[in-house]
């Protein structure tokens, strides 16, 4: 796929008429940090193009939804190879909606919800790990539960940040083994949730909100 057709012209667009400002004023070069394009996962943006339906797939055509993901995943690579020219990293670490988090990529998982433990380690996860080994690794997102996954997930090289949004969907001790236990921070994450933990937090809890 062109990278810069659609909404991928638009963004590139985007970050050539920041690099003009930047260059035209250093004060804003200096304290405003671009960070890549929202640009999902190979999961999320499968779903996206395939519809609900795409979870049949896993059971119905599986050979099919893996020539789909991988062809998702080069065009990820291609996407971010391109938006990293244009943006240079500058640092190991980056701040993507107001969170920190070492590594390059914040990959976006919200469709895990829906799948197995086995199904993410046989069909999501080697792609998560090549973007991870391609960039030099970063964060994850998910909505909704993840408990189920998450001990999968924090064996990932170069995984240094979860961002949970609902941890009161899941098993939180569960979560806490299989990230802040393991030196992975759990970034974004709900203040309360954090005040009501009942157990320590290593200094490894990013909070917002409430």
């Amino acid at each position: 796929p062109d990278i810069r057709s659609g909404f991928g012209g638009k963004v590139f667009a985007a970050a050539e008429r920041f690099g003009e400002v930047f260059s035209r004023y250093p004060k804003i070069a200096r304290n405003v940090t671009l960070y890549h394009p929202d640009t999902q996962g190979p999961i999320d943006i499968a779903e996206l193009i395939w519809g609900s339906d795409m979870f049949y797939a896993f059971y119905d055509e599986p050979e099919l939804l893996r020539d789909l993901l991988n062809l998702i995943t080069e065009t990820y690579k291609a996407f971010m190879h391109a938006w990293y020219e244009l943006v240079p990293q500058q640092q190991d670490y980056s701040i993507h909606w107001s969170l920190m988090h070492k590594g390059v990529l914040m990959i976006r998982n919200d469709s895990l919800m829906n799948l197995s433990s086995q199904l993410y380690v046989d069909f999501v996860r080697p792609l998560d790990q090549r973007l991870f080994d391609e960039f030099g690794g970063g964060a994850v997102h998910f909505c909704g539960r993840g408990e189920h996954f998450i001990e999968a997930m924090s064996q990932m090289r170069g995984l240094t940040a979860i961002d949970i949004s609902q941890p009161e969907l899941n098993d939180m001790e569960t979560v806490y083994r299989n990230t802040i236990d393991k030196g992975i921070k759990l970034v974004g994450f709900s203040r309360r949730a954090a005040r009501t933990a009942g157990r320590a937090l290593r200094g490894r809890v990013q909070c917002w909100g409430s």
